[in-house]
């Protein structure tokens, strides 16, 4: 997984990245998969505040692209 863009936004007490991830050999990888691969991009957030939207993978192509909402709670 690539983090191509992470925004912090204070004013919801959350970060947004913007990944995409090659798979050449496997298949589009899991929601699962890619919330667990999130949080380790994002050291100090948890699996239960990982929200991951706009998944997107073109047919026939080996990546898959989406964004990623990490909530913090201090």
């Amino acid at each position: 997984m690539e983090i191509l863009e992470r925004t912090e936004n204070d004013l919801l007490n959350r970060v947004e990245l913007k990944f995409h991830w090659d798979h050449p050999k496997s298949p589009t990888p899991s929601l699962k998969e890619m919330v667990t691969a999130v949080t380790k991009a994002e050291p100090g957030s948890k699996k239960e505040l990982v929200f991951v939207k706009d998944v997107s993978t073109r047919f026939g192509m080996t990546r898959t692209s989406g964004i990623a909402m990490i909530w913090r709670w201090t």
